[in-house]
């Protein structure tokens, strides 16, 4: 005989269409840009009612921060599967490079940013948004930082390069929203690879 499956909890059922609402939102950024994204059309792109989306997010910001989150959920994933694949038969500044690229030259990011210089009339949103990018900077740089220090740096030095390598990627990332060129940023990151080595090595 078999066992008759549990019916899903309210709770459930609830954080299941807040995840709808969440990716739809995402999703109408990115393809549309926040310049243009209406609350209005997430709901069906979702498959949920209007009354469900107001339920859940009853403002434009709460939406958009729901999109928010969940690109960096998506980016922390990513960022954690990097570290757990991580052995010391990779070479580490690559890998630390590798991770940043996976970030900063994703969709996620890109929606992240598009959303902050959209409501640059909108404080508040701004601060959450730059509060949410931190905590994921933190995680990444914080699990690098921890396989550095293993393999006998020390935390200023990791600290320092970690912070440099990071900061090197995102200014490549908008720089690529200007101007493409994988092969120019691919060239001087092996250059910026080598110069970590002689000043660190």
């Amino acid at each position: 005989m078999s066992a008759t499956p549990s019916r899903r909890t309210q709770e459930e059922r609830s954080s299941t269409t807040q995840q709808k609402l969440a990716e739809a939102a995402f999703n109408q950024i990115r393809e549309k840009g926040y310049a243009n994204f209406r609350v209005a059309s997430v709901a069906k792109a979702a498959g949920v009612s209007q009354g469900g989306q107001l339920h859940h997010f009853p403002t434009k910001d709460l939406m958009t921060m729901a999109a928010i989150e969940h690109a960096i959920s998506a980016a922390k994933l990513t960022t954690t599967q990097n570290l757990e694949r991580y052995t010391e038969s990779q070479e580490i500044i690559s890998a630390i490079t590798t991770d940043c690229r996976d970030y900063y030259f994703s969709a996620n990011f890109d929606v992240a940013m598009d959303v902050t210089k959209g409501a640059s009339d909108n404080p508040e949103l701004r601060r959450q948004i730059a509060r949410q990018h931190r905590i994921f900077r933190s995680y990444a740089e914080d699990g690098w930082h921890g396989i550095l220090v293993d393999q006998g740096w020390s935390t200023n030095d990791a600290r320092d390069m970690i912070a440099m390598t990071a900061s090197l990627v995102r200014g490549f990332a908008i720089r690529s929203m200007l101007k493409a060129g994988n092969k120019e940023i691919d060239r001087l990151m092996a250059l910026w690879q080598q110069m970590v080595h002689e000043s660190f090595g």
